[in-house]
């Protein structure tokens, strides 16, 4: 199944087709089959080469089959792939409040560097710029020339919150992050107002909380003050304001009992186990936010063969999304020379 598979789907449906949960989902079936299993990309972490696995790859037929000899060409093969699929989704998603919840967090990654790129002179480098609602061209322009107009209410007013920070000479890198983050969120909660779905609003709520936790812990570990608490903190999650003053006030061995302490909070205790001992051996979050992922997944999959609703377009959107980072993942590891059993522990899992 190849890459401009996408295009023949959007152009052989009608505009009444492309606007219907049935037709979209039909579509969806059939382009799942073309998804990679968990056993392939374990096998392509396995290649001794990055020429064996970029040789694998092609063989998967994953971008066409498009023949890629260097890493820089390879992920040119993963940015068509992304504006592929996000056309697609655009194209035919019956309920855009729902699907745009999930593309503007690329559009806030963007504006994040935009941002910092254009007060900081600071380059980002990781994920590069991929569109989310917004072609990229588009925001940058939007950036340089001050006029945020054309973005969501919430997102607009977080830039001008950034501009006046950043004229009252709080010049951090950080204050982009929180700001933009909350406008995201912001955004995301009034979208979901008119959505109407149950398995989406407790998606966001998950990502909400295990973000606070994890800034709360990143907070503890710097020691920063409470004030880098009220910044980073976001609203609109199931875990209050008043857990997290809490949390910042205790030792570290005494959060997981504030967690055990209330039964609206069990739901997180295997989250917050995982994030304590990464914390307390001084290691980066990586299994803790695959955990987080993990958790959000078991609300969208079970819904992922639903005949007639939008959740089954948002799997594929999420399964597609995981697959790509999972490459570029791969790619860049092996290139980078980082050991087999390393690559592995770092892959998101897939729902295939």
């Amino acid at each position: 199944m190849q890459a401009s598979y996408f295009k023949i789907m959007n152009d052989n449906a009608t505009q009444t087709e492309q606007k219907s949960f049935c037709y979209a989902n039909g579509l969806v079936s059939a382009l799942s089959l073309a998804l990679l299993t968990s056993d392939k990309l374990l096998q392509l972490a396995q290649s001794p080469s990055l020429a064996d696995a970029l040789k694998f790859l092609r063989e998967t037929k994953f971008g066409a089959g498009k023949s890629v000899e260097n890493p820089e060409d390879f992920e040119q093969l993963l940015q068509t792939e992304w504006e592929s699929v996000t056309e697609f989704i655009s194209a035919q998603s019956a309920q855009k409040a729902a699907t745009d919840c999930f593309l503007l967090a690329h559009d806030i990654h963007n504006l994040k560097v935009l941002t910092k790129q254009k007060y900081l002179r600071l380059t980002e480098s990781g994920v590069p710029l991929l569109r989310g609602v917004y072609p990229v061209q588009s925001l940058t322009t939007s950036v340089l020339q001050d006029d945020y107009s054309a973005l969501p209410k919430e997102i607009a007013q977080g830039l001008e919150d950034i501009d006046k920070q950043f004229y009252l000479g709080n010049r951090k890198p950080s204050v982009i992050d929180a700001l933009l983050q909350k406008a995201y969120y912001k955004t995301v909660t009034r979208l979901l107002k008119s959505c109407k779905s149950p398995q989406l609003k407790a998606y966001f709520t998950i990502e909400i909380d295990c973000k606070n936790i994890l800034s709360l812990l990143r907070i503890k570990k710097h020691g920063l003050t409470k004030d880098a608490l009220s910044l980073m903190f976001i609203a609109d999650g199931a875990l209050p304001r008043k857990l997290f003053d809490a949390l910042y006030a205790a030792p570290a061995d005494g959060i997981s009992a504030l967690f055990d302490a209330e039964e609206a909070y069990q739901p997180y205790r295997d989250f917050i186990k995982t994030a304590l001992a990464e914390y307390k051996n001084n290691l980066p979050f990586t299994q803790t936010e695959l955990l987080y992922v993990d958790m959000q997944n078991k609300i969208i999959v079970p819904h992922k063969s639903d005949v007639d609703g939008i959740l089954p377009l948002i799997q594929y959107y999420l399964a597609k999304k995981t697959e790509i980072d999972n490459l570029r993942l791969i790619v860049v590891c092996i290139k980078n020379r980082i050991a087999q059993n390393e690559i592995i522990k770092r892959l998101r899992k897939v729902y295939v």
